[in-house]
């Protein structure tokens, strides 16, 4: 059985992304505040060991974090709707 536990971000987003055991996930924490931050199907399948990917550019979507879902921009709020409804359709 695999441990689930805080890991190095892979996407070198954030300091921590939580592995679930099998995969990664959207919680990830930075200084110690944790916060939800949307990951690819193709992030998510990274291996536990990867090296963190290099970090986004400046003012890119998926550089932004979003504390309350208020704070988020629109398109991030539209990308989590439509993977939430993706998410729903493979489970």
């Amino acid at each position: 059985m695999a441990v689930s536990s805080w890991e190095p971000d892979p996407t070198g987003r954030h300091q921590y992304r939580w592995w679930d055991g099998e995969r990664w996930t959207d919680q990830v924490a930075d200084d110690g505040v944790q916060s939800v931050d949307p990951i690819s199907i193709t992030e998510a399948g990274l291996p536990r060991d990867t090296p963190p990917l290099p970090p986004p550019p400046p003012g890119s979507a998926r550089g932004h974090r979003c504390r309350t879902l208020n704070q988020c921009p629109r398109p991030i709020l539209d990308a989590l709707i439509e993977k939430a409804a993706l998410w729903r359709l493979s489970s």
